[in-house]
């Protein structure tokens, strides 16, 4: 039974104390005030939690938004016409207009998917923080994070459609039709982004875990067996979209042809040829990557970067999984399931190499089972609140992910306040002479 001390704010499970981090969870997660659990007030009023969003938000941008470069605008064009592309779904939608596609069309799509992950996952959090106002405090966190500047980095790739796409499986209802509906959202980020698909899936399963445990047991076994079948046999079409191979006429046939569809700007070759090329070639490349003296430096360096920031996150969701005042068992299985979450981009690694990018995404999958856990526990009409432990280290999470995130991008392309002279060296290595935008190679 959770009971609470109304003079204190003291949350105990009866008399029996968790440990987050070291640190017993009510030393994180209360109030420093001794809120309501249901609508406590936070550590601010509602104006100073939106300008921290705000500010936080304007940051990741500002420090690392440019426009498409031309590895994500050969990306977005590759459809199935020259063979079958591992990441062909979006380039095929694009071509159903049958009219080549400018530059300015590329970018159009790529901001807006960009702009429109970002608001769902917005929405969604204002959702958790109706029940817990400190919420906001953890998504300005998200916002000053390597993870996200490197997603605002990465304008036009196939992520931002696969991030928009499993946000929008959290959103929908536990039921047989909303498996359904999950498990055709599932099968398009398959075909959008087949590395994206095999870290979303986790999350997903771990919001219908916790969901189905607020369910009747029965019901949430039977939701359970029913999205386990999908989910396999989604896998094995994982599978078989990594074994992608080249078109009968190779890659210059299929440049060639893409060099017809993109009117306005080149086709790079390299990327044509990443996407027809299957897992077991990936590995080969991999274990090259691996041999590189650098790498094991670069892997620590992006470790350091990201680890401070995710034990944080996964502190606070332990410390949450307390306040829901399951048995043992439960507790345990959700625990290890937000676990699985936070690390499964880097069993992404396998077959990829963008070492600083999958890392980071874990301090996004954390963040999202985080807050699948906080709207969870308002269902329960139980709250969420940061304490004094718990505020300062998000805070010093933050300020360390800051501070580390530009020795990550070897291009020097993450720009720093006051941004003036950064911005206009931007601006002017993206224009032409007469204004023209020039996207950057990679």
């Amino acid at each position: 039974m959770v009971r609470k001390g109304h003079e204190t704010g003291r949350i105990s499970d009866g008399g029996n104390e968790a440990s987050v981090l070291g640190i017993a969870p009510r030393a994180v997660l209360e109030p420093m005030n001794g809120t309501d659990e249901h609508h406590g007030r936070g550590w601010g009023p509602g104006w100073l939690m939106a300008a921290l969003v705000v500010v936080a938000l304007t940051y990741g941008l500002v420090s690392g938004l440019r426009v498409p470069n031309l590895w994500a605008s050969t990306a977005l064009i590759l459809d199935y016409h020259a063979g079958f592309a591992k990441r062909g779904l979006l380039g095929a939608m694009l071509g159903l207009s049958g009219e080549p596609k400018t530059y300015g069309d590329i970018a159009v799509l790529a901001f807006a998917l960009l702009a429109l992950w970002v608001a769902l996952f917005l929405v969604y959090a204002r959702r958790a923080a109706a029940h817990a106002p400190d919420v906001w405090i953890v998504v300005a966190a998200f916002f000053l994070s390597q993870g996200f500047l490197f997603e605002v980095h990465a304008v036009g790739y196939a992520d931002h459609a696969g991030l928009l796409l499993g946000i929008v499986c959290l959103m929908l209802p536990v039921s047989v039709s909303g498996l359904v509906a999950r498990a055709v959202v599932l099968a398009a980020m398959i075909l959008i982004h087949e590395g994206l698909f095999l870290f979303m899936v986790p999350v997903v399963f771990f919001d219908l875990l916790v969901r189905g445990l607020m369910r009747p047991s029965g019901a949430g076994r039977r939701l359970w067996g029913l999205f386990g079948f999908g989910a396999l046999a989604m896998a094995a079409l994982t599978y078989g979209v990594a074994h992608a191979s080249l078109p009968p006429g190779g890659v210059d046939a299929a440049v060639a042809y893409y060099g017809e569809i993109a009117w306005d700007y080149p086709v790079r070759e390299d990327t044509v040829a990443v996407q027809y090329r299957g897992s077991d070639d990936n590995r080969a490349f991999i274990a090259e990557v691996w041999a590189d003296p650098k790498t094991p430096g670069h892997v620590r360096w992006a470790l350091a970067t990201n680890l401070p920031y995710v034990l944080v996150m996964l502190g606070l969701c332990f410390g949450a999984v307390r306040r829901f005042g399951l048995r043992r068992g439960q507790a345990g299985l959700i625990a290890l399931g937000a676990v699985v979450v936070a690390v499964m981009p880097v069993a992404v690694l396998v077959w990829a190499w963008d070492f600083e990018r999958f890392m980071g995404q874990t301090q996004i999958t954390v963040t999202l089972a985080l807050l699948i856990l906080i709207h969870a526990l308002g269902a329960r009409g139980r709250g969420f609140a940061l304490g004094r432990v718990g505020l300062g280290l998000v805070v010093a999470a933050s300020v360390w992910n800051a501070s580390a995130t530009p020795r990550l991008f070897d291009e020097a392309e993450v720009r720093r306040p006051p941004y003036g002279a950064d911005l206009s060296a931007a601006w002017q290595a993206w224009t032409d002479w007469d204004g023209r935008i020039r996207p950057p190679d990679k």
